[in-house]
């Protein structure tokens, strides 16, 4: 098949499994959330590369599917990957999670981690997935270096280690997020907002992250 373009790695026809937590899932509201809609908070960083695909290569017939579900950890992915791989049989697995894993300060947590990101490739390479994304987790609040960012940096390195050491393509939305944030206050020196409520990304916030998804899939920008 085509590629989407000269050297997109994505093809016509390809599929894609979206999975992680409510950072990716956001589009999709309960019925009590519907005040939300008014601060920006129903589309996700994944309606943000679906649209930009759709208006760059109509023609594509790429489909895709988020399976993520809000508050996931890894062992919740891992509890539900199997039946999403033989429900959809994606061509491409993109993966970010760690943000609740990160709100967990239980030393077992942190060890736990990098293992379920193991599991997960062991399962989508049984199930014969082709490609693996693997996006790292965002951020907790605007301060770039807050204890908080601090400790899901320490995350985003277990997403680098697991994903080298098994030729994973990563999605560094950790500190490109972090670089944002700190460019932009030796900018303006103001308080400045990517998320709606320090952890769920406003329309800018989801544009970086697209941005770097498809720059890591060698989208032409």
């Amino acid at each position: 098949m085509e590629r989407t373009g000269a050297s997109c790695l994505l093809k016509n026809g390809d599929r894609i499994l979206f999975e992680g937590d409510s950072l990716t899932r956001r589009s999709l509201l309960e019925e009590g959330e519907a005040p939300l809609r008014h601060v920006g908070y129903t589309a996700s960083w994944v309606d943000v590369v679906e649209r930009m695909l759709l208006a760059s290569y109509p023609e594509a017939r790429i489909a895709f599917f988020n399976r993520a579900v809000g508050g996931s950890r890894i062992a919740d992915v891992l509890s539900r990957l199997e039946a999403n791989l033989e429900a959809v049989t994606p061509t491409w697995v993109s993966l970010m999670i760690g943000v609740n894993d990160a709100y967990d300060s239980e030393v077992s947590t942190q060890f736990a981690f990098p293992v379920g990101l193991e599991d997960v490739i062991r399962t989508c390479r049984f199930h014969h997935v082709e490609h693996l994304v693997f996006v790292t987790p965002t951020v907790h609040n605007e301060d770039a270096d807050s204890s908080e960012n601090a400790r899901l940096g320490q995350y985003a390195q277990a997403v680098h280690e697991v994903a080298n050491r098994h030729n994973v393509r990563i999605v560094d939305a950790h500190e490109r997020i972090l670089s944002h944030l700190r460019s932009v206050r030796r900018a303006y020196r103001q308080p400045y907002a990517i998320t709606v409520d320090g952890v769920h990304m406003n329309a800018i916030g989801n544009q970086i992250i697209a941005q770097e998804w498809l720059k890591t899939l060698q989208f032409c920008l």
